[in-house]
């Protein structure tokens, strides 16, 4: 069953006087049993395309701001659900629950303060997991979550995602986020206050298992990357309120077996730089590795090739470089500049 409707911004009377650029468009196509589709339009200039082509789902649509665009797409085997509001101006979303997704959900919020923000969720082969995208503020801002059995990086997975759990928020302007998830039981989110910022997290349990990443940019001008490529690892990164141009990259894992290494990376200055990479080249696991920048236009690089190894490296002055590089077993690093 096909339902196109035009929704005026108040009366029918108004709505025959009014130019068509005021009116509303929404299209729902159903073509399985058992779905619900709701699609509020308060506004004017909006845009709204449902279709459900499998059993069972649940789409909402609210659109109270105006000039705005969603569209859903669910035509996976067990049902989904689907949810946007949009209360800003000129912003899109964008919802796909395909192929092997199943009891998955999907949330995009974006607020009234927020205008011109791009939303974008894939759920592809990604059961019982949930994705969250809320912009509450600020304008041109991007988000993107895949959850499924194929990064958007290239990397595969026979194991989809399940039980997953991404979130992205946005507060600032001109910021950037990116996550694309891999594994069973992960977590990823992404928490972006300020402006031009951009920040990626790609998780790809390689055999099936969990990761654990969260990044946190209160500053401007920030750039955070964390690349998960084995199981249980954890990492997180904090570039805070006074930190401006800071820059991360936490890489964990590329080799079968490289598990449950931990890392942080905490930036309060301008300028700072900040690499971790855990068992990228070999097999080695349960390292940690914690990095701490207080101050401006500092460097470092922690590399841990083994296996149980520990460096902490603490920079409280400025213009300080410090290199780190374990490769062997039950090592112990400290440094203080």
């Amino acid at each position: 069953m096909k339902t196109t409707s035009f929704v005026a911004a108040s009366t029918l009377a108004l709505a025959a006087a009014s130019p068509a650029f005021a009116q509303n468009n929404s299209t729902i196509d159903q073509l399985g049993s058992g779905n619900n589709a709701t699609v509020t339009q308060t506004s004017s200039g909006n845009t709204s395309d449902v279709d459900q082509l499998s059993d069972g789902n649940t789409a909402t649509v609210d659109q109270s701001g105006p000039t705005n665009s969603s569209t859903i797409l669910q035509s996976s085997i067990l049902p989904n659900t689907a949810n946007v509001d949009q209360d800003g101006a000129n912003s899109f979303s964008d919802i796909e629950q395909i192929n092997g997704s199943d009891n998955s959900t999907a949330d995009v919020f974006q607020d009234a303060a927020a205008d011109l923000n791009t939303a974008e969720i894939i759920q592809d082969d990604a059961r019982f997991s949930d994705a969250d995208i809320n912009q509450g503020g600020g304008a041109n801002n991007g988000a993107v979550i895949s959850q499924g059995d194929e990064t958007l990086f290239g990397g595969t997975n026979t194991f989809g995602t399940q039980n997953g759990d991404a979130d992205i928020t946005q507060t600032g302007s001109d910021n950037f986020a990116l996550i694309s998830q891999i594994g069973l039981g992960s977590v990823a989110e992404v928490v972006q206050t300020s402006d031009a910022s951009f920040a990626q997290i790609n998780q790809n349990a390689n055999s099936g298992g969990s990761a654990n990443a969260f990044i946190q940019q209160v500053g401007a001008l920030d750039y955070a990357e964390i690349n998960q490529n084995s199981d249980f690892s954890n990492a997180q990164t904090y570039q805070n309120a006074s930190a401006v141009g800071n820059s991360t990259i936490i890489n964990q894992g590329s080799v079968f077996g490289s598990d449950g290494n931990f890392a942080e990376s905490v930036q309060d200055g301008d300028g700072n730089t900040s690499e971790i990479d855990q068992a990228e080249n070999s097999i080695g696991g349960l390292n940690t590795a914690s990095v701490l920048q207080l101050a401006d236009n500092n460097f470092s690089n922690v590399t841990q090739e083994g296996t149980g190894n520990t460096a902490t490296v603490d920079q409280l002055s400025n213009g300080n470089a410090s290199f780190v590089t374990q490769t062997g077993s039950g090592n112990t690093t400290i440094v203080t500049q």
